[in-house]
């Protein structure tokens, strides 16, 4: 996202969540602060990924995001981030009770603990 279209876009989509999500008193030095960060960690993606993957964070999440929220959805392919808590639940069950999307997630979060890549 290295275009002059693709920043005018991530900033309309986090001015949008600024009117979304609650701001708890967040000046307009504070919103270019954001801006500047959301830049920064999200160079490497195309407005396309970036543009998806607030998509589903604003599906399903009720926190304002953070750069680092956005950039794990584009790693996992419009997956959320990993939670530890899941995979606990799904290995505490027995093999055999586990559904292929279980099996998928507990060795999709096994290789990002090894390795630290999704």
């Amino acid at each position: 996202m290295k275009d002059v279209e693709g920043k005018k876009r991530l900033v309309s989509l986090l001015g949008g969540c600024f009117e979304v999500y609650p701001a708890y008193s967040r000046d307009a030095e504070q919103a270019a602060t954001i801006r500047r960060a959301f830049q920064m960690v999200l160079a490497d993606f195309t407005i396309q990924q970036i543009e998806a993957a607030f998509r589903y964070h604003l599906k399903y999440s009720k926190d304002f995001p953070v750069p680092a929220d956005i950039a794990q959805v584009v790693l996992r392919g419009n997956k959320p981030p990993f939670e530890r808590s899941v995979y606990i639940s799904i290995t505490k069950k027995q093999g055999e009770d586990r559904t292929p999307d279980e099996w998928q997630y507990v060795r999709e979060y096994e290789k990002f603990i090894l390795t630290g890549r999704y």
